[in-house]
């Protein structure tokens, strides 16, 4: 006896009922039958993800000659015309050949915005539900009689992000765990061994809702504590603008590479955010990679180490951003222009490294969450420092001592203190 919808259902049909069935199928150009996989189907509708997809993605990407272009045009080309692409994070509806909603062309999607993370498919694919949705009647195209037939595969994947879109390595990756929804098309004439490939006509990726990390104040001042362990790695060199001191000893040839990696934790662009810097006694506002590495080029021939850990701190959250305010203290191991300390100067103390004199400051750090929706790989977007009155016997020690702009004392505390500072780090003039 037949039936009508899936075959598994084994539910006998009034042949009236049939008939109706199947041409309310026929007319409205719904698929004829749909079935579950059997043994072979499923290994060659997971293939097209497991093998045909992840070969045309994980590419070598650091290998010479590597090519962002002709990537996009091998994935662009495992799907169909008019096909839809929803992307894990971008908006958007892209498609082939075009866009609509705010998307694009499927091809500029991967170009522009995932190839340039360097992605890699992780295997194995722990959940996948293999459907054969079944085929459309016969129609004529182009003079010729086509028949078509689709399936479908839903389950959970993985991806490893190398990179965060811009050039900086993620190191160890991101991992993003995210929901796919594909839908394939094969068409042909005659012989199904003689059709075309597979491809995709409708590509739907999201976020593992039950993934994402709650916000914990305890994530947010691992950053800063991050942060302080990275501007500690300074070597003896530094102060002598010597460009490879000790490499071997040091993580850090040069006082540029780690004023590199130090501006790499500021937001450069990525996701529209620019990373900005209000240094505690440098003036002038500090934004983008550069500027902030020069500024750090600057800073760490004091040979800084921020004293650890902070005694006096809040943090809040603001959906995907966060800010972190509280009181710092530094140890510096040099004077701005990298000479040592005299023993006998006032406020010089010793320990394992050497003389040094601590500085108090106040803070606020605000950062955004990365790529795989963890604060462990956010950028900083603002932070702002300024030197802390009540805690710094050099500001508040002689205040009539202080000067103003024809050299006079003015009892005021401004910027021109602020620089003598900068240049002496001693008692009041």
């Amino acid at each position: 006896m037949q039936t009508c919808g899936p075959r598994h259902w084994n539910v006998s049909i009034p042949r009236a009922v049939l008939v109706l069935c199947a041409i309310s199928m026929m007319t409205s150009g719904l698929l004829t039958q749909q079935t579950y996989a059997n043994g072979d189907d499923v290994r060659e509708i997971r293939n097209l993800l497991e093998v045909t997809w992840r070969d045309a993605l994980n590419a070598n990407y650091n290998a010479p000659g590597y090519d962002v272009d002709d990537h996009a045009t091998a994935m662009a080309n495992l799907y169909a015309e008019d096909s839809e692409l929803l992307p894990t994070v971008k908006p958007g509806v892209w498609q082939i050949p075009g866009g609509v909603h705010g998307g694009g062309a499927i091809k500029t999607y991967f170009k522009t915005y995932f190839l340039p993370q360097k992605p890699l498919l992780q295997l194995p694919i722990t959940h996948h539900n293999v459907r054969l949705l079944g085929s459309k009647p016969a129609v004529m195209e182009n003079g010729v009689l086509v028949t078509r037939k689709y399936a479908s595969n839903q389950g959970l994947y993985t991806f490893h992000l190398q990179d965060d879109g811009n050039g900086n390595a993620i190191n160890p990756p991101a991992v993003v765990r995210a929901r796919f929804s594909f839908v394939y098309e094969r068409m042909g004439t005659g012989d199904p061994v003689q059709w075309g490939p597979w491809k995709i006509i409708q590509h739907h990726s999201s976020a593992e809702p039950g993934l994402a990390p709650p916000n914990r104040a305890e994530d947010i001042r691992a950053l800063l504590t991050d942060w302080g362990n990275l501007l500690r790695q300074w070597q003896p060199g530094y102060a002598d603008d010597n460009p490879w001191c000790d490499p071997n000893n040091y993580p850090f040839p040069n006082a540029h590479e780690h004023a590199w990696e130090m501006a790499r934790r500021y937001a450069q662009g990525n996701r529209g955010e620019i990373g900005s810097l209000l240094p505690t006694v440098k003036p002038g506002l500090f934004m983008g990679h550069g500027m902030i590495q020069t500024y750090f080029v600057t800073f760490l021939k004091q040979k800084p180490k921020l004293v650890q850990p902070i005694v006096q701190d809040h943090v809040g959250f603001m959906g995907n951003r966060a800010y972190h305010q509280g009181l710092y203290e530094f140890k510096l191991y040099a004077k701005p222009n990298g000479d040592p300390w005299p023993a006998d100067q006032a406020g010089v103390e010793q320990d394992d490294r050497g003389l040094f004199k601590r500085a108090y400051a106040r803070f606020t750090f605000v950062y955004k969450k990365g790529i795989q929706n963890n604060w462990s790989d956010s950028k900083i977007i603002m932070h702002h420092s300024s030197l802390e009155p009540s805690m710094n016997p050099h500001l508040t020690k002689c205040p009539a001592d202080h000067t103003g702009p024809d050299g006079t004392p003015d009892g005021k505390v401004d910027v021109i203190d602020l620089l003598f500072l900068l240049k002496n780090w001693g008692p009041c003039p």
